[in-house]
């Protein structure tokens, strides 16, 4: 008799030691998929925050969130940049979810401001989307330009011709036709105009990586390699091959 009790008594600890786990196992669960959804709507929050730094918060729920199938409008280098990224944006009066299958469209020329964007906040290289197969963006007969106010206070404007970003592990130079974030290059398709000269700039970091390095050149060939283009051949030894960068542009 006192066998029996104990082999029951056993039985039961057993069978209420298995329900205790199984209870741990299904509070975990819910817990790590509650926790999940909290932290997703987290940081959708802080993304809506920040695109509401300046407006009431309490007044986001009269924008409308936009579908998949919607085409998402691009006005500016900080909208562009945000093309294929995933993250929220907002613009007019919808919020759109910037993902890389969704469909894009430039509706207006794009200004890119070298002194304050490049030089000071450090606004990331984005013409490459422009020409990349991974991003379906309508250009729609607009592009991105660049200017830069020289010491006479005129204003000039550029097109971006080159562009890398130097590393550790990737120091060679940039080939032609390249239309990557880190190596960018039109210089042997970019439609020139036929003129008797051709001014060109380069602005690239040292060894100090500091982006502050610009340099003027005209010159009276059309280069079809970057090589060709007598400012950066002129300057490429002074730029970092580990971890600086450049831009290469022509004068418009």
């Amino acid at each position: 008799m006192s066998i029996k009790l104990n082999k029951d008594n056993g039985f039961i600890s057993i069978f209420v030691l298995l329900v205790m786990i199984f209870l741990l196992v299904f509070v975990l669960v819910c817990y790590s998929s509650v926790d999940g959804r909290v932290k997703a709507e987290n940081l959708k929050d802080i993304e809506l925050k920040e695109i509401y730094s300046e407006k009431n918060y309490n007044d986001i729920e009269n924008y409308v969130y936009a579908s998949e199938e919607d085409v998402i409008p691009i006005y500016n280098v900080s909208e562009l940049n945000r093309v294929g990224t995933g993250n929220n944006i907002q613009i007019k009066d919808m919020i759109y979810q910037c993902g890389i299958s969704n469909h894009y469209l430039l509706k207006s020329d794009i200004w890119v401001d070298i002194e304050e964007d490049v030089f000071l906040n450090h606004v990331g290289f984005a013409d490459y989307k422009l020409y990349s197969s991974l991003y379906t963006i309508d250009k729609a007969n607009k592009n991105i330009f660049y200017y830069y106010q020289n010491e006479d206070s005129q204003r000039t404007t550029w097109k971006a011709v080159a562009y890398q970003k130097f590393s550790e592990k990737d120091n060679e130079l940039v080939t032609n036709k390249t239309y990557l974030q880190n190596k960018f290059s039109i210089v042997n398709t970019i439609n020139y105009n036929k003129l008797e000269d051709y001014t060109f700039m380069i602005i690239w970091a040292g060894v100090d990586g500091a982006l502050n390095n610009i340099d003027v050149l005209t010159q009276n060939t059309i280069p079809t390699r970057l090589e060709e283009i007598k400012v950066f051949s002129n300057n490429y030894e002074y730029i970092d091959k580990t971890a600086g960068e450049f831009y290469v542009f022509v004068n418009l």
